[in-house]
């Protein structure tokens, strides 16, 4: 079972992106976030947990997925569709965030979100990879965004004496304030705002790269997988070396999502999608590690539409029904079970996550599934 399939799929980036998606949903749908495992909990300021690795794997593997779909692709037409995909997830969003909390007065609408930042990395990545051919450009692009947040990041906000990383301060923090559309999540900033949306799509450029890098070794050299995961590895490895370096002006912020946080997690979703690509060939050995590989490839085939289906349950689950909400009364009959809070909390998550993933699989044998 080679990682990529028969028709060209890359089964372990598949599986790659599943992980991110699971790991997002069991961050999510933690029971009660102040009791929960630390490491389902975004860190509250600076510093990285699990639960920061998840988004940034997501938009990586976006990243790493585009070449894929679209350089053997005839270019008419397809930006209208690009454009279409990308407007539409940007829109499922919004109407997620309204679901939230509903109000007619569109000043209390987030506009910014996950799906749209998503959205945005997708449509500049799959514009570039349009209009550009070669490896080259999206790594000159990537550094030129991280370049650019990381030097605005040290530009003292109007108002401000000089310039800050704290929570709400700073050049990020009052862009938000000055341009940001609707409701920020946060009073004074929103963790998927303006200026960090930079890095963002750095993080997807830089996937951009390494594919068009292996796909550009295996027309010339042949299809050699060591050839390749060396080129991987070696890319995982600087970019932490780089991370490492920048963490000497900015600190691991995923609020800020500042280029060394970038540049990590980027590294870590490198490593982690070189290694599914190193053991993937061995899963065959083992029926049930075959059927697990695959089950979680097919999350993450399915990543999008799992996504919408978790966030709508949870938008169901916050609704108040008497004095208390769904999810409050669903958290309190666990915790009678007597396990410790902790591991009542990731109960909650693992039964919330099977009931989302149950719903996906349903709608994927009807067809109805929400493609990039």
């Amino acid at each position: 079972m080679p990682a990529v399939s028969t028709n060209d799929r890359d089964l372990a980036l598949d599986a790659f992106r599943g992980l991110a998606v699971l790991g997002m949903v069991l961050v999510n749908l933690q029971g009660s976030g102040p009791v929960a495992f630390g490491a389902f909990e975004h860190a509250e300021w600076n510093g990285v947990t699990l639960a920061d690795l998840v988004f940034p794997f997501f938009l990586l593997a976006a990243g790493l997925a585009v070449p894929l779909a679209l350089d053997r692709r005839a270019r008419e037409g397809v930006f209208a569709a690009v454009l279409r995909r990308a407007v539409l997830l940007f829109l499922i969003g919004v109407a997620i965030n309204w679901l939230y909390r509903p109000s007619a007065d569109p000043h209390a609408l987030r506009v910014a979100g996950v799906l749209q930042r998503i959205a945005i990395v997708y449509l500049a990545c799959a514009w570039l990879c349009l209009v550009i051919r070669g490896w080259r450009v999206p790594l000159i692009v990537a550094g030129l965004l991280l370049t650019v947040h990381g030097a605005l990041l040290f530009v003292p906000a109007p108002g401000e004496a000089a310039a800050s990383f704290g929570q709400g301060q700073g050049m990020s923090a009052w862009l938000d304030r000055l341009a940001l559309p609707g409701r920020p999540f946060r009073p004074d900033y929103d963790p998927e705002g303006l200026l960090s949306t930079l890095s963002a799509i750095a993080s997807g450029m830089i996937g951009v790269t390494v594919q068009r890098m292996v796909q550009h070794r295996g027309q010339h050299r042949g299809r050699t997988g060591g050839s390749s995961l060396r080129l991987i590895g070696a890319a995982a490895v600087l970019c932490l070396i780089l991370a490492g370096v920048a963490a000497l002006w900015w600190p691991f912020n995923k609020a800020l999502w500042t280029p060394s946080f970038a540049l990590l997690t980027t590294g870590l979703g490198l490593a982690l999608w070189g290694l599914l690509r190193a053991v993937w060939s061995r899963l065959e050995a083992s029926a049930w590690a075959r059927r697990g590989a695959l089950f979680v490839a097919l999350l993450g085939q399915t990543a999008l539409t799992l996504y919408v289906v978790q966030a709508l349950l949870a938008g169901l689950l916050i609704q108040n029904v008497g004095e208390d909400s769904l999810w409050g009364l669903s958290f309190g009959t666990l915790s009678r079970i007597g396990l410790s809070p902790a591991w009542t909390s990731l109960l909650f998550a693992v039964i919330a996550g099977a009931v989302s993933i149950a719903i996906t699989l349903w709608l994927r044998r009807r067809g109805w599934l929400l493609r990039l």
